[in-house]
């Protein structure tokens, strides 16, 4: 399984920065380039570094899903059913299903 061949979302890197109403933070938006891709609200819920933290776990999906896309072809390439490691497959069976999810192959 390869992103490369599967994935159809704005290529990364993606960045983010904060936008400012009377000198606080209220809004976060995602790019990638000057291409605005999203926009992330505070809606005064008091959680700023939830908010935050969301943020740059959407900025960083493109890397991740590229990195997890790599490790899985990694692990079925030099793996065979013989030498499979108990507890180790389940936890690259939930990194397939991730994947999968994140490509719209659910």
């Amino acid at each position: 399984m390869t992103t490369e061949t599967t994935a159809k979302h704005t290529p990364g890197p993606w960045t983010h920065r904060q936008a400012y109403s009377s000198g606080e933070p209220v809004e976060q938006v995602i790019r990638c380039g000057t291409e605005c891709l999203a926009s992330v609200h505070d809606l005064g819920c008091d959680r700023r570094d939830e908010f935050e933290a969301n943020t740059r776990i959407m900025t960083a999906a493109p890397d991740m899903l590229f990195s997890l896309g790599e490790l899985i072809g990694w692990a079925e390439t030099v793996s065979t059913a013989a030498d499979r490691t108990p507890g180790l497959w389940p936890m690259f069976d939930r990194a397939r299903t991730a994947l999968r999810k994140a490509i719209g192959q659910t």
